[in-house]
């Protein structure tokens, strides 16, 4: 699986639990169409750094990294990429 693809998984198990989110694109607009609110960034947050072994910094607690699907995805990739050079 993909990250993105592991990511719209949890979003759409955990957090959104209606019929309608198992749509949801890349690119949609997670916070902005109140798909999830900030309680569910937490359990977003917690997730990605679980799964993937990474930490996201306080820095990055930002609402513009958590926007979509695809954002989250690149964030974690990147962190993953940048372990894999440290190795």
């Amino acid at each position: 699986m993909t990250t993105s693809e592991i990511i719209r998984d949890f979003v759409t198990t955990e957090l959104v639990l209606d019929n309608g989110a198992k749509k949801l694109s890349d690119t949609d607009k997670l916070i902005d169409s109140g798909i999830i609110d900030s309680m569910d960034i937490l359990s977003l947050l917690s997730f990605l750094e679980e799964q993937f072994k990474v930490e996201i910094e306080s820095d990055e607690l930002l609402p513009d990294n958590f926007e979509s699907i695809a954002v989250m995805a690149k964030m974690i990739d990147g962190k993953l990429d940048g372990n894999r050079g440290n190795e």
